[in-house]
This record gives structure tokens, sequence and C-alpha cells, in this order.
């Protein structure tokens, strides 16, 4: 394995020289190929030390964009609850963003009432006919509801959620998530510190939950590793099997030859990225488009010796017959 490893990294003229191992060899150069390749999704998955940037930044950017949350998260005596930081403080909201991959907006809700109805909030006319997730913070978790919201029938300057949705709810206590501190209104005043303590409860939530992040993740990122690897294989094989039609290799061989040509590539996709290296990005593209090209004329040529070899023992075997 080791040898193979090297030779498909350092030596694309000895590619063809492994084209008729066995299924058992080639399924485990695979799984070694796929290993370097998910390697960076694993340890996102498993080692966690703080909020990706980009959420940290978007989230404290829409808190700073509505008006100032009056509520925080404080753990007192074991127990984490949401208290109002001002006793005034009315039922609001905070707009996460619109998925429009998945046409889904998502609004967090602020509320510490025993009793509260969604169509309380005035929630933005920009909001009518879509659908919405709610994160709906009370005082000991977060109820997640979906819903649709509609332009209200008897006044147009408010929206409802659907008198016709089937909405439903799920409840995760704070406790249950692993928060202890967040004050919302640092949103407004000091965003550097509302980022920081954002990013503790993130990691809390990870520490927390690991255990069914696992359970989930690990084979989401697997499975994902396993079918973004075959595909790429499978369209940069098409893509030489019409550049080098006069090679007369089969689709299958040529599978075969992509696939541990992209040895080079592998390797090199894990360096960029742990060393944020876009240059070495490129430089693994370039090399696997170069040993797929060699390793392929390689192969042509011991095509062609197989070929004049069986030509040649046919031939002697016709002659000792007669």
């Amino acid at each position: 394995m080791y040898k193979k490893f090297k030779d498909c990294l350092l030596k694309p003229s000895r590619i063809s020289n492994y084209l008729d191992d066995s299924k058992g060899k080639t399924i485990l150069f695979f799984i070694l190929l796929l290993f370097i390749y998910i390697l960076p999704s694993l340890v996102s998955v498993i080692s966690v030390n703080k909020m990706p940037s980009t959420y940290s930044n978007y989230i404290t950017e829409s808190f700073k964009n509505s008006e100032k949350i009056n509520y925080e998260l404080e753990h007192i005596n074991g127990k984490t609850i949401l208290n109002k930081t001002d006793v005034n403080a009315l039922p609001q909201y905070v707009d996460l963003g619109y998925l429009s991959e998945a046409g889904i907006r998502i609004l967090m809700l602020f509320n510490t009432e025993e009793e509260f109805d969604v169509n309380d909030y005035n929630f933005s006319k920009d909001f009518a006919n879509q659908t919405v997730i709610f994160l709906i913070m009370d005082t000991e978790g977060i109820n997640v509801t979906i819903g649709i919201i509609e332009e209200s029938s008897t006044n147009n300057d408010k929206v409802n959620l659907a008198s016709n949705t089937n909405t439903y709810g799920l409840f995760i206590s704070y406790e249950k998530l692993g928060i202890k501190d967040l004050d919302f209104t640092l949103a407004s005043t000091n965003a550097t510190l509302f980022k920081s303590q954002l990013n503790d409860a993130y990691v809390d939530i990870y520490n927390s939950n690991k255990i069914l992040i696992y359970i989930f993740l690990i084979p989401v990122v697997i499975s994902a590793g396993i079918i973004s690897l075959i595909l790429q294989i499978l369209l940069v094989s098409l893509i030489f099997k019409m550049m080098y039609r006069r090679y007369e290799l089969g689709y299958k061989t040529l599978c075969k030859i992509v696939f541990l040509a992209y040895t080079p590539c592998i390797i090199f996709n894990l360096l960029s990225i742990f060393y944020s290296s876009l240059l070495m990005y490129f430089i693994g593209e370039i090399l696997t488009v170069v040993y797929i090209s060699i390793a392929l004329k390689h192969a042509f040529i011991k095509k062609i010796g197989i070929n004049l070899n069986n030509m040649i023992n046919k031939q002697n075997n016709n002659q000792g017959d007669e």
C-alpha cells in the first residue's frame, strides 16, 4: 500500500502498473484517499473551539441592524433563564436572514410572558407569503416553530401567521443546549463583547452535545465525501475519455487511472486548507491533469505491448499446431 501510494503521488508513469489490482486492494486505497479527502471536514466536526467567523459576523450584524434587544440569558443557581434587561421590554424579534436555497426565513423571537401569540409581533410586510422558522426564546428554553406568514385580511399594514398553516414546535431547554450567559443588548452597545459571548455559547452547545453531533454529522461527512469523490472521478474520466479517444481505453480503465492519479490532488487540497494557500490547491489540480495524461500514455503503450505479445503467442501456437 505504501509503495502504491508513493508511486501514485510521485511517479505517474507507474500508475498503469496498478490497474489490474484486485477489488480488495482498490477499495482499501479508495478508503485511504477518502480519509485524506474528508480529513479537514472531520477535524472541523470533532475539534471545535470557536464559532466560524462567517456565522458570528453574520449573526452580530443581524442583531446590530435590528432594534436593541432588551433581553439576556443568565446562569443562576445552576439554571439558565431568559430575563429582561429593561422592565418595560416588549416582545421583540431579530431577522436572521433568508435561506434562498431552501426558501425559508429565520426569525428569533424574545418573550418572557407565560402565554403569548406569535401574531402579537409586528412583523415586517417584507415577510408576507414566506415560510418562516421561528426560534422563540422564552424563559426556560427555545421553541422551534415553522409557519407561513401572510398579509392580514383585516389590516393591510400587518402580517400574521397563516391560519391554514400546520405549525409544529420543538422545545429545547437552555440546560440541554448547554448555554449559560449571553447578553443580547451587547449587540448594539458592544459588538466585540457580544461576539465573544456568542462564541462561548456556541462552544458550550458543542461540548454539551458533542456525542449527538458526532453520531449525526460524521456519517454525513463520510457519505458526502464518498459521493463527491466518486462524482469527480467519473466526470474527469468522461472528459478525458472524449479528449483521448485515440487511445481506445475502456471507461472503466480510465476511471481507475483517474482515481489513482487523483492522489496528488487530494494531498495538495489538504495542504491548501491547513496552510490557507490557494496556490497549493491549483498545484494539485494541475498535477492531477499532468499525471492522468502521463498515466494514459503508459497505459496505452502497455496495452499495445500486451496486444503484440498476444499476437506473437497466437502465431507461435498456430505454427506449433502445423
